[in-house]
């Protein structure tokens, strides 16, 4: 069974009294330890299909099942504990607060769990060392760079132990060198075993993913469409 499982799913919204469909018919299998691009211009229905596989939204029609659970029929609840237990989220925007340092950035997730602190502990010091940011632990955001805030925004989505990383747009706001560094390890993390989803409306950053699936006006383009990424 695939970790990873969209059957016929569309989704619909109402903008000026008329019916716009943001996904159609989408049908998608992604198998646990892929790396897989998300790719397509802007309108396609990235964001739409990232708020769905992230457990955000849920579809209008079709299944959407997430290592053997139907997510697509849960209330706001389950969906909640599914994100939690499953799901590490990147953003282009790394959402780190600024008034805190490195070390309690990674750790806010793991107290709303409920972990106690030496648990705590040991994951942050073990997502930081993985990132390669075990020497800025008590750095705040605004002491690093915009590479190494990605790397704690990465490492506080790592801390949990998620099996799925949902990467949206992770280097939109980075230089090409930070960009490379931070889908360097993306790379990395998914050698090791972590399934990746990485959404993006650059082919150079789709190119870093083991697959590509193109969007194009709500639907999976064919291979062959000669759809323009950006």
């Amino acid at each position: 069974m695939a970790f990873i499982q969209l059957n016929r799913v569309s989704r619909f919204y109402r903008a000026g009294g008329k019916v716009v469909k943001a996904l159609d018919n989408v049908s998608l299998s992604i198998q646990k330890g892929e790396f897989v691009a998300i790719a397509g211009p802007s309108g396609s229905g990235k964001s739409t299909l990232m708020n769905i596989l992230g457990c955000l939204d849920v579809p209008d029609e079709g299944t959407y099942v997430l290592d053997g659970v139907n997510v697509a029929t849960l209330s706001p609840g389950k969906l909640a504990e599914i994100r939690n237990r499953s799901i590490g989220f990147v953003f282009q925007q790394f959402n780190l607060l600024p008034r805190l340092t490195a070390f309690a950035n990674v750790e806010l997730p793991l107290i709303y769990r409920g972990l106690d602190s030496q648990t705590r502990k040991q994951a942050v010091l073990r997502t930081l060392a993985a990132v390669g940011l075990a020497d800025r632990k008590a750095h705040r955001p605004a002491e690093l760079s915009g590479g190494q805030q990605q790397r704690v925004a990465i490492a506080r989505a790592l801390a949990a132990d998620p099996p799925l990383l949902l990467a949206d747009e992770p280097t939109g706001s980075l230089d090409r060198k930070a960009a490379e560094d931070i889908l360097e390890l993306l790379r990395r993390l998914n050698e090791q075993g972590r399934t990746v989803v990485l959404i993006t409306h650059d082919p150079g950053v789709a190119r870093w993913a083991r697959r590509i699936v193109v969007l194009e006006d709500g639907k999976i383009a064919p291979a062959d469409s000669g759809t323009r990424l950006a």
